[in-house]
C-alpha cells in the first residue's frame, strides 16, 4: 500500500541563513494544521546551516532535506524543490 502524499509542500530554498533556520523551521512545524511536507534545498551553505537542516530533519520525518555540494544559485534551488 503506497503511503499518501501530504495535502501540501512548503519549500524552502537556503544559502548561509543557518541563524534563521531554527526559527523559521520552529514557527513552521507549530502550526495546528499538521499535513504537509517542508521540502528544504541547501545551496551549498558555509555557515553550519546542512547540519541545523539534518538535526531537524531527524526530529521531524515531514522536512526533506536536498544540499548542493556547491553554491548554484537560487534558480537551481528553486527548481530542485520543485522536483
Amino acid at each position: 500500500m503506497a503511503t499518501a502524499r501530504p495535502t501540501f509542500t512548503i519549500q524552502i530554498c537556503n544559502y548561509n541563513h543557518g541563524q534563521y533556520l531554527p526559527q523559521c523551521l520552529a514557527g513552521i512545524l507549530r502550526q495546528t494544521f499538521t499535513d504537509f511536507e517542508v521540502v528544504i534545498t541547501d545551496d551549498g551553505s558555509t555557515d553550519g546551516s546542512q547540519e541545523i537542516i539534518a538535526a531537524a530533519s531527524r526530529g521531524d520525518s515531514r522536512i526533506k532535506p536536498h544540499y548542493f555540494d556547491k553554491n548554484r544559485g537560487m534558480m537551481a534551488a528553486s527548481q530542485n524543490v520543485s522536483e
